[in-house]
């Protein structure tokens, strides 16, 4: 798999992804036998329709499904190799599936920019404390405590 990154914008790249004219074919092939076995052609029993027959009757089918399955199975891969976060569905363009030549489509997505921070290192922050101390605790919450009617201490239950 060959795949190459274009920079459209700050925020949207391209990614060309070709796969080698081995993957098609192989592809080409399961969809024609998955086709052949549910085909229904008149003068054959299903499943029992000639290649050649299927071939020449469902091309278009098993090239469009090819198609489609060769874009699901590679899109993440294409992703990983091209170091690409997507964060967006892509928008897929593929160019028609030939038997015997390598297959090629592209995907557009939106990535998050690349910021770049100048002058922070100049940037001094100060923190305050942030402990509570125990006895400022107690003064706060007793009064609130007393004045809450019906509070009442519980005592510890034995059994």
């Amino acid at each position: 798999m060959k795949v190459q990154v274009e920079e459209l914008s700050a925020v949207e790249r391209k990614i060309v992804v070709e796969l080698p004219s081995d993957i098609v074919d192989k592809e080409l092939g399961a969809q024609y036998k998955r086709l052949g076995k549910t085909a229904r052609v008149r003068g054959f029993r299903p499943g029992k329709v000639p290649k050649q027959l299927v071939r020449k009757m469902f091309r278009a089918d098993a090239e469009q499904a090819a198609g489609g399955q060769l874009v699901r199975s590679n899109i993440t891969q294409a992703f990983d190799e091209a170091s690409v976060e997507p964060l967006n569905v892509p928008d897929i363009d593929r160019d028609p599936i030939v038997e015997g030549e390598a297959f090629t489509f592209s995907l557009v997505c939106q990535v998050r920019p690349e910021i770049e921070l100048i002058g922070i290192d100049d940037i001094t922050v100060e923190r305050g404390s942030t402990a509570m101390e125990t006895t400022g605790r107690g003064k706060v919450m007793e009064p609130r405590r007393i004045g809450w009617p019906g509070s009442q201490r519980v005592s510890p239950v034995t059994v």
